[in-house]
């Protein structure tokens, strides 16, 4: 665990090839708070260790030329999306906001999940007409 000033540009980080997760202070503590982002945080930062991700990217990492869908990064939030947000329960939830009380995440993430899955074909988007904009 770290103070915010020692992680004052990111929230935590992953070490995969020592599975080591560094937290800041607050993120840690919201965890026994409920709170949406530090739960979202912690999941992010599992994913890149279950992924077996060698070199993580921060956010404000310059891109290598690679497909979104090879970056480190994007395969994480990938796999937090999933985790936190399963199939099965975007199926069942009939809009974003639902999914985000569902699911206990946020309502940019739910708006997110449910446009990928829309645009993947995985979900019916006159399910939710009126409620994104695709």
């Amino acid at each position: 665990m770290a103070g915010q000033d020692e992680l004052a540009d990111c929230a935590a980080f992953t070490v995969p090839e020592h599975k080591l997760v560094v937290l800041r202070e607050d993120v840690y503590d919201g965890l026994f708070n409920d709170d949406v982002f530090s739960r979202s945080t912690v999941i992010h930062e599992l994913s890149h260790i279950v992924l077996d991700h060698a070199v993580t990217l921060h956010r404000g990492a310059i891109l290598g030329k690679h497909q979104f869908c090879e970056d480190s990064e994007w395969q994480a939030k990938a796999l937090t999306a999933a985790i936190m947000m399963p199939l099965t329960a975007c199926q069942a939830a009939h809009s974003p906001h639902e999914l985000s009380q569902m699911c206990g995440t946020s309502y940019q993430a739910a708006t997110y999940r449910i446009d990928r899955l829309v645009k993947e074909g995985k979900l019916d988007p006159a399910r939710f007409a009126g409620g994104l904009f695709w």
